[in-house]
C-alpha cells in the first residue's frame, strides 16, 4: 500500500514539474518577443530619423518647429482679441498709434513783445494777417494816443503758423522778448475720447433698457441713469471741443509798445539868474527847517511855561 502511494506522489510530482516547465517555457517565448519588438521599433525610429536628415539636409524640418512656435504664439494673441471688450472697438488702433513715430497733439502758447512805430496801426495789421490765415483775435486792448499809444492783443493763429506769425511781428517792428511753449496733451485727447465713447455705449444701452421697461420702478431708475449719463457726455464733449480748439489754435500775447520818449535836458545856467534860484531855493529849505524846529519846540515850551509857573506859585504860598 506505501508503495502505491509513493508511486502516485511520484507521478503528481512529475505531471507538476512538466507543467512548472511547459510555463516557463511559454513565459521565455513571450519575453523574447517583447525584446524583439522593442529593438524593431527602436531600428525603425532610427531609420526614419536618418531618413528625414538625409530628406532635409539644409534644415528645413526646423522651419516645421519654428512654425509650430509661433503659431503657438500667435494664438494667445487671437484668443485675447477674441475675448476683447466690445465695448472699446477702436482700442488696439488707438494703442497702435502711441508708437514713436505717432502724430502728437500738442498745445503752443506764447508771449511776444515788439516795439513799434505806431501801436494803433500794427495792432491792425497783426489783426488783419491772422484772419487772413483763418485765425481770430481772443482779446484786444488798445491804450494812449501818440506817442505813447500801446495795445494788448492775445492772438489765436493755427498752430502751424507760429514761425509765421513771429515772422510777421518782426516785421510789423522790432521784437524784444519772444517766449513759446509747447505741450503734449495727446494722453488727455485719448483719455476724453475713450470716456466719450464709453457713456455713447452706456446711454444706447440706457435707452434700449428705458424702452423695455415694465415697471414704474424700472422706468424712473432707468430715467435717473440715462440723465446723469447724458450730462457727463456733455460735460466730456465740451472739454474735447475746448481742448481740439487749444490744439488747432496756438495762443499768443502780444505787447506793441512804442519807443519811450528821450528824457528833454535844460541847459546849464552859471550866470545871475542860477545864482538868484539857487540863493531863493536855499531860504526856502531855511525858512522851512525854522518853522519845522519852531513846531517841534512850542510843545516843550509850554510845558516848561507850566511847570515854571506852578513851581512860582507853591513858593509864593509857603511865604
Amino acid at each position: 500500500m506505501r508503495t502505491l502511494e509513493q508511486e502516485r506522489v511520484d507521478a503528481m510530482r512529475t505531471h507538476v514539474m512538466a507543467a512548472v516547465d511547459a510555463d516557463v517555457a511559454t513565459r521565455g517565448r513571450r519575453g523574447r518577443r517583447v525584446v524583439a519588438s522593442l529593438v524593431a521599433g527602436c531600428f525603425v525610429v532610427g531609420i526614419g530619423g536618418i531618413g528625414l536628415q538625409v530628406v532635409s539636409p539644409d534644415g528645413s524640418g526646423g522651419s516645421s518647429s519654428s512654425i509650430s512656435t509661433s503659431d503657438s504664439v500667435q494664438r494667445p494673441e487671437s484668443r485675447r482679441d477674441a475675448t476683447a471688450d466690445p465695448v472699446d472697438p477702436d482700442a488696439a488702433p488707438s494703442s497702435a498709434n502711441d508708437g514713436p513715430g505717432a502724430d502728437r497733439d500738442v498745445v503752443t502758447t506764447g508771449r511776444v513783445r515788439v516795439e513799434v512805430d505806431d501801436a494803433r496801426r500794427a495792432a491792425a495789421d497783426l489783426v488783419a494777417w491772422v484772419e487772413q490765415r483763418d485765425g481770430r483775435i481772443d482779446e484786444r486792448q488798445e491804450s494812449g494816443t501818440g506817442d505813447t499809444s500801446s495795445a494788448q492783443l492775445v492772438v489765436r493763429a493755427p498752430s502751424a503758423d507760429v514761425d509765421a506769425a513771429i515772422r510777421e511781428l518782426r516785421r510789423l517792428g522790432t521784437v524784444q522778448d519772444v517766449s513759446i511753449e509747447r505741450s503734449d496733451v495727446s494722453g488727455a485727447r485719448r483719455d476724453l475720447d475713450a470716456r466719450i465713447r464709453g457713456l455713447k455705449i452706456s446711454i444706447a444701452r440706457l435707452e434700449k433698457i428705458l424702452a423695455d421697461a415694465r415697471s414704474s420702478a424700472d422706468l424712473l431708475r432707468t430715467e435717473r441713469s440715462l440723465s446723469q449719463r447724458q450730462g457727463q457726455l456733455e460735460s466730456l464733449e465740451a472739454r474735447r471741443t475746448a481742448l481740439a480748439d487749444r490744439i488747432d489754435l496756438s495762443s499768443l500775447r502780444v505787447e506793441l509798445r512804442q519807443p519811450a520818449p528821450a528824457d528833454v535836458v535844460e541847459p546849464e545856467d552859471d550866470g545871475f539868474v542860477d545864482g538868484l534860484r539857487t540863493g531863493w531855493g536855499s531860504l526856502t529849505d531855511a525858512t522851512t527847517s525854522a518853522v519845522h524846529a519852531v513846531g517841534v519846540l512850542l510843545p516843550w515850551t509850554l510845558v516848561l511855561v507850566a511847570v515854571m509857573g506852578g513851581w512860582r506859585l507853591l513858593r509864593r504860598s509857603r511865604r
